[in-house]
């Protein structure tokens, strides 16, 4: 008895600890997650004060990447990535699909498999 009062004064205190969470919005997407603040807050740092999920941000990287160190800051490539990105997944989530649909989906997983195979050769992860 006294054992299992123990565990439920222990659960108590580490659920009042716990971090508050927040919902977080995609910026591109529209994928809706529950995260730290702390964790919200650098992710918004990284995007120009906007929340990108996972996904997103590794579009968003690897179309930076692809870009180099072009003209412009790279605020303003971020900004033309994540814009470029955004009207991506609008497209794919609109119900009438675009008129090259399959082309782009194809394109989009042959860079994804290229670059996953190119890490595999490298022995790490990118």
């Amino acid at each position: 008895m006294v054992l299992s009062e123990s565990k439920a004064k222990t659960q108590q205190q580490a659920i009042r600890l716990a971090p508050p969470l927040e919902v977080a919005e995609c910026c591109c997407c529209g994928f809706k997650e529950e995260c730290t603040p702390g964790y919200a807050r650098r992710v918004r740092e990284r995007h120009g004060g906007r929340w990108a999920c996972g996904l997103c941000e590794e579009a968003v990287r690897d179309a930076m990447a692809a870009a180099g160190a072009g003209p412009g800051s790279e605020a303003a490539r971020l900004e033309e990535a994540l814009t470029l990105h955004s009207d991506l997944c609008k497209r794919c989530r609109s119900p009438v699909p675009p008129r090259h649909s399959a082309e782009e989906l194809i394109g989009h997983l042959k860079r994804l498999l290229r670059r996953v195979l190119d890490a595999q050769r490298r022995g790490g992860r990118d």
